[in-house]
C-alpha cells in the first residue's frame, strides 16, 4: 500500500514538474517569438524612414501643421539623417516597440522628479521636432499634436536606464516598497523593537 501511495506522490512529482518545464518553455518561446517581432518591427520601421527621407520634410510639415519643414528642405534633410542616427545610438526604437508592449522589468518602480526642459531626453538635443526656447530651454515642437501620440516621449522616463542614458537632472526612481495586507480578523505582526 505504502508503495503505491510512494509510487503516484512520484509520479504526480515528476507530472508537475513536467507542466512546469513545459510552461517554461512555452514562456521562452513566446518571449522569443516578441523579441523577434520586436526587431522585425523596428527594421521596417526604420527602412521606411530612409526609404522616405526625400519626402520626409513635406510630411513632416503635413502632419505637425508647421510648413517650416518644407520650406527649409535642406536644413530638415540634415537634421533627419541626425534625428535617425541618434534613435539608432540610443536604441530609441527598440525602447519604443518595448513600451508598446509593455515590455518592461520595472513593475516595482515608480518615477519622480519633473521635467526642467533641457532637451537631453529629447536624443541628446538632437530631435527634429525640438525648439530652442531660451538660453538652456527647449521644448517639444510637435507637443499637443497627433504626430507626438506615436512617439515615445510621452511615458520618459520609464527606468533608471532612461535617466541615465540622458543623463537626466531632474529625474529619480523611487523604488516601490511592497505592503502586505492581512485577512480581516487576523491579528497583524507587532513590529521588531531593537533592544538596547
Amino acid at each position: 500500500m505504502s508503495g503505491t501511495r510512494r509510487f503516484s506522490n512520484e509520479a504526480l512529482s515528476n507530472e508537475a514538474l513536467s507542466n512546469e518545464v513545459l510552461s517554461n518553455e512555452i514562456h521562452d518561446s513566446d518571449s522569443r517569438m516578441r523579441s523577434l517581432l520586436r526587431h522585425l518591427c523596428s527594421a521596417l520601421l526604420i527602412i521606411s524612414f530612409v526609404l522616405l527621407l526625400p519626402i520626409g520634410p513635406f510630411l513632416l510639415s503635413l502632419a505637425s501643421g508647421k510648413s517650416k519643414y518644407a520650406r527649409d528642405y535642406f536644413g530638415t534633410l540634415r537634421r533627419a539623417v541626425t534625428h535617425l542616427r541618434e534613435l539608432l545610438a540610443k536604441r530609441a526604437i527598440t525602447r519604443y516597440f518595448n513600451s508598446l508592449w509593455r515590455e518592461s522589468d520595472n513593475e516595482d518602480v515608480t518615477m519622480g522628479g519633473h521635467c526642467n526642459r533641457c532637451g537631453a531626453c529629447c536624443l541628446n538635443r538632437k530631435c527634429i521636432f525640438l525648439e530652442q526656447t531660451g538660453e538652456k530651454e527647449y521644448a517639444c515642437g510637435i507637443y499637443g499634436t497627433t504626430l507626438r501620440k506615436f512617439t515615445n516621449c510621452g511615458p520618459y522616463p520609464q527606468s533608471q536606464f532612461d535617466i541615465e542614458l540622458y543623463n537626466c537632472p531632474t529625474y529619480y526612481v523611487i523604488r516601490n516598497i511592497p505592503v502586505r495586507s492581512y485577512p480581516e480578523g487576523m491579528a497583524t505582526p507587532a513590529p521588531i523593537r531593537k533592544s538596547r
